[in-house]
């Protein structure tokens, strides 16, 4: 993200500073500038090209896994009331069964696909659970969790095909004003509001053969929480979301999230899968290439192939200890201008 936003800024600035030189008829300096820009434009073009041919892989081999996202366009204001956790629940099932007809290693929900407590509901639970029998790894999906002393969390759960919760992760990021309230501590203590607990840590969640790096929602946004699943052993990456809440207008904001989870792809080198409930889902793979996508507003399922990687990139081996490095530079070169 700070490479790709430093030629952009660096190729601007070039472009005005050239303009400037020009206007004060500094040829040397203006064809000075403008050859800074292409040379930079034309370095990036040729890496990216080889990237791309180093880093694609043909989605074949013992490495590969086939996964259905299950994009269920359930409205806002119907999934949090009870008369409608069953509908709910079918609606998913349903587009499930459809999906993972052919077998499928693992199937995966959205954020907050159910809004019960698992632990809480075995007639509910009872209904989800033989969709994870469907697969071979099990079934991923989003729903909030009560911990102990009635603490509630944002999660993920991963079923194993028998149907029991064999793992679970709790939301660290969670959105302000949205989840949590960020002034609470400041205002008087309301005993029936109920909040979401960020998560302490976790996010890397073994799915039979696979290991999964989850992310939920806008958390795929925070590059240091990404490169944290991949350091940890993630061989995929796996984001459930639910943009129901953005205003759908032309489509924009959900397509801006989703344009931020390639990101995270071709940082760690990492196939992505996401699965949001009213879009966009879909598949991403370490190139940055985007397919199998279900489109915004649309009930359906996607199946799509990817591949377990290991490989840690220099940026998930280094994170943003190079920033230190360029700020001396920065510095250094403030102090000789002003001296």
């Amino acid at each position: 993200m700070y490479a790709v936003s430093f030629v952009m800024a660096f190729v601007s600035l070039a472009v005005v500073e050239a303009v400037i030189a020009g206007h004060e008829r500094r040829t040397r300096a203006a064809v000075g500038m403008l050859a800074c820009a292409v040379g930079l434009l034309a370095a990036t073009l040729v890496y990216g090209s080889l990237a791309i041919r180093v880093h694609a892989t043909d989605p074949d081999g013992a490495r590969t896994r086939t996964i259905a996202v299950v994009q269920g366009n359930v409205r806002g204001e119907f999934r949090w009331k009870r008369v409608y956790y069953q509908r709910t629940v079918a609606t998913y099932a349903q587009l499930s069964s459809a999906a993972a007809r052919d077998g499928v290693d693992l199937i995966v929900w959205p954020e907050n696909a159910v809004n019960f407590y698992l632990e809480h509901e075995p007639m509910l639970r009872a209904q989800v659970a033989p969709i994870a029998r469907l697969t071979r790894d099990g079934l991923l999906l989003g729903a909030p969790r009560l911990a102990d002393a009635g603490i509630a969390h944002n999660s993920a759960y991963l079923l194993s095909p028998d149907g029991d919760v064999a793992a679970t992760y709790d939301k660290q990021q969670l959105v302000p004003l949205a989840e949590h309230d960020p002034f609470r501590s400041a205002r008087p203590a309301n005993p029936d509001a109920l909040a979401y607990e960020p998560g302490g840590s976790g996010g890397v969640l073994a799915a039979g053969r696979t290991t999964l790096g989850a992310a939920i929602c806008y958390e795929v946004l925070f590059p240091r929480l990404v490169r944290d699943r991949v350091r940890h052993g993630a061989e995929l990456l796996v984001n459930i979301a639910n943009d129901a809440w953005l205003d759908p207008g032309d489509g924009m904001a959900l397509r801006q999230h989703f344009s931020m989870a390639v990101f995270a792809a071709v940082e760690t080198r990492r196939f992505l899968v996401r699965a949001a409930n009213t879009g966009i889902s879909g598949f991403v793979a370490p190139t940055g290439a985007v397919y199998a996508t279900l489109p915004i507003g649309q009930a359906g399922s996607s199946i799509g192939r990817v591949v377990l990687r290991d490989e840690l990139t220099p940026y998930v081996r280094f994170g943003d200890a190079w920033l230190v490095v360029v700020g001396l530079a920065l510095a250094a070169t403030v102090w000789k201008a002003r001296t």
